[in-house]
């Protein structure tokens, strides 16, 4: 009898580690497999429902701005910005670092026919220099700026464009430092700055701008600490070459 019972326990517990290694011991060797199942479900890639690139209020005034001491850009917005998206979007530029960690560059082929905005000083221009003290937007303090009157050269026609970007976070904190309102949409970068160049790598900038971004956020600057050696290099270049100004 005693015999008898030990044979059925042992028979049961036989049964019972059939059936788990049967079904856990299937599922963990799935898990630890490299293979994919075949009915196993494919993800879809998604695409996120707002462009990568976004026009920054900051960027506005060289479309609507005709005095803009700068790239003065004569196309719509929203087909810029979407131009710039498919740029990227088809591999025919990449991202490039910029002066800082939020801002990068994006090198593209000059689409919209514009001129460069600075032409080199000689000695048979240099007496044509006017200048004076100027402010980019109302709410930072005039600089001085001297320019070529638009009259007085001849610009030439750009071979590319820099497209200067800032990131979403570094263009709120700056907004929040200057008082405007802050832009609430979702592309990670800003497009602040266009700037028509026969180079397609990004070229100093003014030696203001240098010392604007080290003075910091409540100055209209990005809070950047000032280095000597790429100020050396600003001043070096901007002694030779200046705005066009067309107002």
């Amino acid at each position: 009898m005693a015999a008898l019972l030990l044979l059925r326990r042992v028979t049961a517990t036989s049964s019972k580690s059939a059936f788990i290694l049967r079904h856990y011991g299937a599922a963990n060797r799935r898990f630890l497999s490299n293979d994919v199942a075949e009915d196993a479900p494919v993800r879809q890639k998604v695409r996120a429902d707002f462009p990568t690139f976004t026009l920054d209020a900051f960027a506005l005034r060289q479309f609507d701005d005709p005095a803009y001491a700068g790239t003065i850009v004569n196309y719509d917005k929203d087909v810029f910005e979407a131009k710039i998206n498919e740029f990227f979007e088809a591999g025919e530029c990449d991202l490039v670092d910029g002066y800082a960690p939020f801002c990068k560059h994006l090198f593209v082929p000059n689409f919209i026919n514009a001129r460069i905005p600075t032409v080199p000083i000689t000695n048979k221009s240099v007496h044509l220099l006017q200048s004076g003290y100027i402010s980019r937007v109302p709410e930072e303090l005039p600089v001085l700026t001297r320019w070529f009157p638009s009259h007085s050269v001849t610009p030439e026609t750009a071979k590319y464009l820099d497209i200067v970007l800032y990131s979403r976070e570094q263009v709120r904190l700056e907004n929040a430092a200057m008082g405007k309102p802050i832009d609430s949409t979702d592309s990670p970068w800003r497009i602040v700055g266009i700037k028509a160049q026969v180079v397609d790598y990004e070229l100093p900038m003014e030696p203001m701008a240098v010392l604007r971004n080290a003075l910091g956020t409540d100055a209209g600057g990005s809070g950047v600490a000032l280095d000597k050696d790429k100020y050396l290099k600003s001043v070096e270049y901007w002694s030779q070459h200046a705005h066009i100004k067309y107002h």
